[in-house]
C-alpha cells in the first residue's frame, strides 16, 4: 500500500487533516464541518447576473498565497528566522511557508526579510464572497463546511 493511501485512510478514520511542520513532524488537525461541495455551489459568471449566487466578491492578486508563519533559512542553513501571527494562527490554524535564502549571511537581514514576507502573506487578504440569499439557502451550509466556488470573471 502506498504511504499516501495510508495517510488518506488515517484522515478518513480520524476525521482530521495531516500536516507537516518546519521540523517535518506530522500533526493531526481536527476537521470541522462536512464536504458539501457537490450540493452547495457559489457561482459568479460575468454577464449572467440571473444565474449568479454571489452578489459580490474580492479576490487575491494573482500569485499571492496566504501564510501566517514564515520560516526562513540563510546561507548554508546557518541562520534561521521565524515570524508568525499568533492571532491568525488561533483563528485559521497554522499556515506555514518555508523559504531558503542562500545569499543572506546576516541575521538582521534575514529577520527583516522574514518580517516582510509575513506582512506580504498577511491573512487580511483572504478572499471573500457575499452570497445572494435568494439563490442559496444560508441554512444549507455552516462553519467549516467545504463548498464549491466558481468565478468566471473574464477579461
Amino acid at each position: 500500500m502506498q504511504v499516501s493511501k495510508s495517510f488518506q485512510k488515517i484522515e478518513e478514520a480520524t476525521i482530521c487533516e495531516i500536516l507537516t511542520d518546519a521540523d517535518f513532524k506530522l500533526n493531526c488537525k481536527k476537521q470541522i464541518g462536512e464536504d458539501k461541495s457537490s450540493t452547495v455551489i457559489f457561482r459568479f459568471i460575468r454577464n449572467l447576473q440571473n444565474a449568479n449566487s454571489i452578489d459580490s466578491f474580492t479576490l487575491l492578486q494573482e500569485g499571492k498565497e496566504l501564510f501566517n508563519r514564515i520560516v526562513c533559512y540563510g546561507k548554508n542553513n546557518a541562520i534561521t528566522a521565524v515570524r508568525q501571527d499568533a492571532a491568525s494562527i488561533a483563528e485559521f490554524g497554522l499556515l506555514e511557508k518555508v523559504r531558503y535564502f542562500t545569499e543572506i549571511e546576516d541575521q538582521n537581514t534575514l529577520n527583516n526579510t522574514t518580517e516582510a514576507l509575513l506582512a506580504f502573506y498577511n491573512q487580511s487578504r483572504i478572499p471573500s464572497i457575499k452570497p445572494n440569499k435568494s439563490k442559496i439557502d444560508l441554512f444549507d451550509y455552516g462553519v467549516g463546511d467545504r463548498v464549491r466556488v466558481i468565478i468566471k470573471h473574464g477579461f
